[in-house]
Protein backbone atom coordinates (compact mmCIF):
# COMPACT_ATOMS: atom_id res chain seq x y z
CA UNK A 1 0.00 0.00 0.00
CA UNK A 2 2.75 2.46 0.91
CA UNK A 3 5.41 1.08 -1.43
CA UNK A 4 4.34 3.11 -4.48
CA UNK A 5 4.41 6.36 -2.49
CA UNK A 6 7.80 5.40 -1.00
CA UNK A 7 9.23 4.65 -4.45
CA UNK A 8 7.89 7.95 -5.82
CA UNK A 9 9.39 9.86 -2.89
CA UNK A 10 12.77 8.13 -3.37
CA UNK A 11 12.67 9.02 -7.07
CA UNK A 12 11.85 12.63 -6.18
CA UNK A 13 14.79 12.75 -3.75
CA UNK A 14 17.14 11.33 -6.42
CA UNK A 15 15.97 14.01 -8.85
CA UNK A 16 16.51 16.73 -6.27
CA UNK A 17 20.00 15.43 -5.47
CA UNK A 18 20.92 15.27 -9.17
CA UNK A 19 19.74 18.84 -9.71
CA UNK A 20 21.57 20.02 -6.59
CA UNK A 21 24.74 18.29 -7.80
CA UNK A 22 24.42 19.96 -11.21
CA UNK A 23 23.96 23.36 -9.54
CA UNK A 24 27.03 22.76 -7.37
CA UNK A 25 29.08 21.98 -10.49
CA UNK A 26 27.83 25.16 -12.14
CA UNK A 27 28.60 27.12 -8.98
CA UNK A 28 32.15 25.75 -8.96
CA UNK A 29 32.67 26.73 -12.62
CA UNK A 30 31.27 30.21 -11.98
CA UNK A 31 33.52 30.66 -8.94
CA UNK A 32 36.56 29.68 -11.01
CA UNK A 33 35.53 32.13 -13.73
CA UNK A 34 35.05 34.89 -11.16
CA UNK A 35 38.44 34.17 -9.57
CA UNK A 36 40.09 34.23 -13.00
CA UNK A 37 38.38 37.51 -13.90
CA UNK A 38 39.46 39.07 -10.61
CA UNK A 39 43.03 37.92 -11.22
CA UNK A 40 42.96 39.40 -14.71
CA UNK A 41 41.48 42.63 -13.35
CA UNK A 42 44.23 42.86 -10.73
CA UNK A 43 46.87 42.29 -13.41
CA UNK A 44 45.14 44.83 -15.62
CA UNK A 45 45.10 47.36 -12.77
CA UNK A 46 48.75 46.71 -11.94
CA UNK A 47 49.83 47.30 -15.50
CA UNK A 48 50.63 50.98 -15.18
CA UNK A 49 52.60 51.07 -18.42
CA UNK A 50 49.35 51.83 -20.25
CA UNK A 51 48.88 55.09 -18.37
CA UNK A 52 52.43 56.12 -17.51
CA UNK A 53 55.78 55.51 -19.18
CA UNK A 54 58.60 56.44 -16.79
CA UNK A 55 61.23 56.24 -19.55
CA UNK A 56 59.88 59.37 -21.25
CA UNK A 57 61.17 62.52 -19.56
CA UNK A 58 59.55 65.95 -19.59
CA UNK A 59 62.26 67.29 -21.89
CA UNK A 60 61.36 64.72 -24.53
CA UNK A 61 57.78 65.91 -24.40
CA UNK A 62 58.56 69.31 -25.85
CA UNK A 63 56.51 70.90 -28.63
CA UNK A 64 53.96 69.18 -30.85
CA UNK A 65 55.39 65.75 -30.10
CA UNK A 66 54.35 66.27 -26.49
CA UNK A 67 50.82 67.16 -27.56
CA UNK A 68 50.62 64.09 -29.79
CA UNK A 69 51.96 61.94 -26.98
CA UNK A 70 49.50 63.41 -24.47
CA UNK A 71 46.56 62.91 -26.84
CA UNK A 72 47.64 59.37 -27.55
CA UNK A 73 48.10 58.67 -23.84
CA UNK A 74 44.70 60.12 -22.96
CA UNK A 75 43.13 57.88 -25.64
CA UNK A 76 44.90 54.90 -24.13
CA UNK A 77 43.82 55.94 -20.62
CA UNK A 78 40.21 56.29 -21.82
CA UNK A 79 40.29 52.84 -23.41
CA UNK A 80 41.99 51.46 -20.32
CA UNK A 81 39.28 52.85 -18.03
CA UNK A 82 36.57 51.56 -20.36
CA UNK A 83 38.06 48.06 -20.32
CA UNK A 84 38.39 48.15 -16.54
CA UNK A 85 34.72 49.09 -16.24
CA UNK A 86 33.73 46.26 -18.58
CA UNK A 87 35.70 43.74 -16.54
CA UNK A 88 34.02 45.05 -13.38
CA UNK A 89 30.59 44.65 -15.01
CA UNK A 90 31.35 41.07 -16.06
CA UNK A 91 32.57 40.27 -12.55
CA UNK A 92 29.28 41.69 -11.22
CA UNK A 93 27.27 39.52 -13.62
CA UNK A 94 29.20 36.42 -12.62
CA UNK A 95 28.65 37.30 -8.95
CA UNK A 96 24.90 37.64 -9.58
CA UNK A 97 24.84 34.24 -11.30
CA UNK A 98 26.80 32.76 -8.37
CA UNK A 99 24.31 34.21 -5.90
CA UNK A 100 21.42 32.69 -7.88
CA UNK A 101 23.13 29.27 -8.02
CA UNK A 102 23.80 29.35 -4.27
CA UNK A 103 20.16 30.24 -3.62
CA UNK A 104 19.08 27.32 -5.82
CA UNK A 105 21.41 24.98 -3.95
CA UNK A 106 19.95 26.13 -0.61
CA UNK A 107 16.42 25.58 -1.91
CA UNK A 108 17.23 22.09 -3.16
CA UNK A 109 18.99 21.25 0.12
CA UNK A 110 15.83 22.27 1.99
CA UNK A 111 13.62 20.34 -0.46
CA UNK A 112 15.77 17.22 -0.04
CA UNK A 113 15.53 17.48 3.75
CA UNK A 114 11.76 17.91 3.58
CA UNK A 115 11.34 15.00 1.14
CA UNK A 116 13.56 12.76 3.29
CA UNK A 117 11.42 13.56 6.34
CA UNK A 118 8.29 12.71 4.33
CA UNK A 119 9.92 9.46 3.21
CA UNK A 120 10.76 8.61 6.80
CA UNK A 121 7.13 9.16 7.81
CA UNK A 122 5.91 6.97 4.94
CA UNK A 123 8.34 4.20 5.85
CA UNK A 124 7.20 4.40 9.48
CA UNK A 125 3.57 4.16 8.41
CA UNK A 126 4.44 1.19 6.20
CA UNK A 127 6.16 -0.58 9.13
CA UNK A 128 3.13 0.02 11.36
CA UNK A 129 0.81 -1.23 8.62
CA UNK A 130 2.91 -4.38 8.11
CA UNK A 131 3.08 -4.94 11.87
CA UNK A 132 -0.70 -4.58 12.12
CA UNK A 133 -1.16 -7.06 9.27
CA UNK A 134 1.18 -9.63 10.79
CA UNK A 135 -0.33 -9.29 14.28
CA UNK A 136 -3.88 -9.75 12.95
CA UNK A 137 -2.95 -13.08 11.35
Amino acid sequence: MYQTAINMKKSQIRGYKNTKSRLEGEEERLQKAKDELETQKATFDDNSSLTRDPSITREEWAGTEADKQKDHRSDIREQYNSCGDKIDRVIGWVQDALTNKRQGIREYTNAIGFAERQLSVLEGQQRKWKAALSSSD
